[in-house]
Formats: structure tokens, sequence, C-alpha cells
């Protein structure tokens, strides 16, 4: 029996087995001809450089899967408005998402958490709460409601607000209309703030409806023309200090892709989230010196000392939402509260040498 089953596998059955192998080779490489085929609409318009990016990606996954999967990129506007995405890809209009979940905090006050938050942990310390704290299992139940999968979050660098003002203290907001994100706090001071979506912040401070915006970085802010309108930029970032962009994929069109395809979206998309951070970061700095020495620009630093109270403020607001809210607002916020008592500490211990310094201190001039 033993012998009959090794003459088997040395002669016909070895044979077959490679055969077996051969066709199933064919099979993958037939794949690529009938590709799956995905649409993409991201929140950026396509002159911006995290659009670029979002290029990048696509062209990432058509290569890594061998054209099994090819990925159609569509900006802001491409097929919904930039309020509509995340229900949009829900229902299946398209099959891949990017965008601020800020935009969803109607269906669930969770989502503006995930996203914002004023006088918060800026992009890197975030991602330290999201990847590490406990963050993205909370991210994940929470895109779970409404049918999407989530992929990445992709952390943006502090933003910058404009306006034709000197804006010095925050006694010199009062009185005035501010576009931001995240008007929560801005209102408790008694400002006038309001979200507007993307393709309105423009016209608005053009027109005046507005007398200050922000929006994202420098650089964003550029490709959104709001520095060609404007003699001020105002920092620092106690509006929005941190902007959670989250990728997301239709539950549905998620379930269906086979697991090796599943990783290479989730390996590519990843592999570009630290540039997502880099790039604007780096490429602000560059308009920042540019702009500074044309003196095109004047930039504005608010004094720090002024956000002591306000940070007590936000808290007050926070335990608000919590008590209203309750479920995932609560935990989420628990959540990321336990982290900044365990992280902070040693994060101030281990702070830069250079903190305090002037520029020329620590370029050693």
């Amino acid at each position: 029996m033993e012998k009959t089953r090794r003459d088997f596998l040395k002669t016909g059955g070895a044979a077959a087995v490679g055969a077996g192998a051969l066709m199933a080779s064919r099979k993958r490489s037939h794949a690529a001809d009938k590709p799956i085929k995905w649409r993409f609409q991201t929140i950026h318009g396509s002159g911006q450089d995290s659009y670029k990016l979002d290029q990048e990606f696509a062209n990432n996954v058509k290569i890594a899967s061998n054209g099994r999967l090819v990925i159609d990129l569509f900006p802001t506007g491409g097929m919904v408005s930039s309020m509509e995405g995340f229900q949009a890809c829900s229902k299946g209009v398209f099959e891949m998402h990017e965008s601020w979940p800020v935009y969803i905090k109607g269906l669930n006050n969770v989502f503006t958490m995930m996203c914002t938050g004023n006088m918060e942990l800026p992009a890197l310390d975030r991602w330290t709460w999201i990847y590490e704290g406990g963050g993205y299992e909370i991210m994940e139940k929470a895109f779970n409601t409404i049918n999407l999968h989530l992929v990445a979050t992709l952390n943006w660098p502090f933003e910058m607000a404009h306006g034709n003002k000197p804006i010095k203290s925050l006694a010199d907001l009062k009185g005035k209309k501010f576009r931001t994100g995240d008007p929560r706090l801005m209102q408790k001071i008694g400002v006038a703030a309001v979200t507007l979506p993307m393709e309105d912040t423009f016209t608005a401070l053009q027109t005046g409806a507005v007398d200050i915006a922000e929006f994202g970085n420098l650089k964003y802010n550029q490709g959104l023309g709001l520095t060609d309108i404007t003699k001020y930029g105002y920092e620092p970032d106690f509006w929005n200090t941190v902007t959670v962009n989250c990728v997301v994929v239709n539950v549905k069109a998620w379930k269906a892709l086979p697991p090796d395809l599943q990783k290479i979206v989730e390996m590519c998309m990843k592999a570009n989230m630290i540039r997502y951070w880099t790039n604007p970061e780096y490429e602000s700095a560059k308009l920042y010196k540019k702009l500074k020495e044309s003196k095109k620009m004047e930039f504005i630093r608010l004094p720090s000392q002024e956000f002591i109270q306000m940070k007590k403020l936000m808290n007050e607001i926070e335990d608000q939402e919590i008590k209203k809210f309750g479920g995932l607002t609560k935990e989420a916020y628990e959540s990321l509260r336990a982290f900044k008592e365990l992280y902070l500490p040693y994060k101030k211990y281990t702070e830069w040498w250079g903190e305090g310094l002037t520029v020329e201190q620590q370029l050693g001039k």
C-alpha cells in the first residue's frame, strides 16, 4: 500500500500536483485581466499635495496587487459634496473615502471628538493614543455603526487661521466671526464661531461673511486661496489642535476583498501615513519663510498664558457632552483622559532639549 502511494507521487500524482499548481498560477495571473475596481473619493482638491499622496497610494496598490485591485481616485466633490462623503460610501455610492469625521457628528457625537478638539494634543501625541492607548478600537466601533471599515488615520500638523486685522489676544476675537471646524470653545467665550464646508470657506472670507478663517495648515490654506486674500496668520492652533483624517471602506466592499488584498490596501495606506504629517509640515515651513521675507503676510502668536483657563473651559464642555451623550462619546473621552494622565508626565520629562530656548539658541548661534 505504501509502495503504491510512493509510486503514485513519483509519477502521475506528482504531475497532477504540478498541473494543479500551474493552473492556480494561471488563475492568479488571469485575475489581473479582470481586476476588482474601486472608486475612492478623497476630501482633497486635485491641486493639493495631500491629493498627490492619495494618487501615490492608488498606484502602489495597483503595483503591489499585480493589477488585481485598481482604485480610481476622485477629488472632493467628484461624486458627492464634502459633507456627504461618509454617507455615500456607507451606501456603496463608492467603495472608499477619506475625510474628517466631524462632518458626520450628527450621526454620533463621538465623531467630533475622533476628528478634532479645542485645546487638544498635537498630531503625533494623538497618534500615540490612537495606536497605543485604545483610540483605534473605539474609532472602529464608531465607524462600524454606519457600515464603514476603518483603514487608517491621517493626522495633520497644527493649523493656521487667517484674517485682515491684527489679533494679539483672545479679547481681540470678541465681536469677530470665525470659521472653524470645531466652534465649541469659541462659542463658550463669546466668539461668533461657525463651521462651513471647505467649498464655502474662501468665499465666506473674501466677502466678509466671516472675519477670520482656519481650515488647515499654512500650505493647505494657500491651496484654498486663503493666503491670497489676507494679511495676517494667527497661531497657536487651539481651535483645532489636531485634525484626524480617516480613511474608510464600505463594509460590503471590504468583506468581498480577498485577505491578501485587504492587507495590501492597509499597508499601502499606512506606508504614507507619516507623510500626511511630514509633507504639509515641511511645505508650510518653506511657505512661512517665503511669506515672511516678502512681507506679504504678518504672523502673530497669541500668548500661552491665555490658554490655561481655556483648557479648563474645554474640560467643562467635554463633561457636558459625556453626561448628555454617554456611549462611545463617554468611552472615547475617558480613554483619552486616562492616556493623558499616563503620557503627559513622561512627555514633559523627556521634552526636546531646545524647548524654551530661542531659535538662535536652538541653532547654536
